[in-house]
């Protein structure tokens, strides 16, 4: 290993003034040597050039960082019920690990109008969880009802006549027995 200079570095890891075993000059990154988080390690650099050998003391303390993770399209998301909800998903990096993945929890029920909280959870190899990150699926009913007669629109009755009235259904995307109600008053239709 060279340090800016060009001058040729080895390295001495211990812990607890212990050596580590394979943590040499050829295994010297944490990425590869993986030591344990939480540690605090001694370092002996040794610079050797120019036909003298310096040692140096140092102090490593090792936090392997949890990985992070990215949702995959926006955090909250608007969904017409009961259009379906299509998972856009996350990716988690991980510092040593690279990529890891990424566990998806809580359901969308796009047939119910409600807010829902999709999580998003990551684990690296050293046992570090990422923070949790949340998508808002916002599942809303904005189109109304459709209501279709029973019977023709127009009826007509004999004045003092009984009226029976044949009523009317009505059907919703989201709703699956919308309430129909019955009103009405008299109008002029010359």
């Amino acid at each position: 290993v060279q340090d800016r200079m060009g001058v040729v570095l080895s390295y001495q890891w211990r812990k607890d003034g212990v050596p580590i075993a394979g943590a040499t000059a050829a295994t010297l990154t944490v990425t590869v040597v993986r030591l344990p988080d939480g540690g605090q390690y001694d370092c002996e650099v040794t610079e050797a050039g120019c036909g003298t050998t310096t040692s140096h003391p140092a102090v490593l303390q090792v936090k392997n960082a949890p990985p992070v993770i990215a949702l995959n399209g926006p955090a909250e998301i608007m969904l017409e019920c009961p259009d379906a909800y299509v998972e856009q998903g996350a990716a988690a990096l991980d510092d040593c690990d690279g990529p890891v993945t990424v566990t998806v929890g809580n359901a969308v029920e796009p047939d119910r109008v409600g807010d829902y909280a999709v999580t998003y959870n990551a684990t690296d190899s050293m046992g570090n969880t990422a923070i949790e990150v949340v998508r808002v699926v916002r599942v809303r009913d904005t189109t109304p009802p459709a209501i279709a007669l029973n019977g023709p629109p127009m009826v007509n009755v004999e004045c003092h006549g009984g009226f029976t009235d044949p009523g009317a259904t009505a059907t919703d995307a989201c709703d699956p027995e919308p309430a129909v109600t019955v009103g009405g008053s008299p109008i002029d239709v010359d």
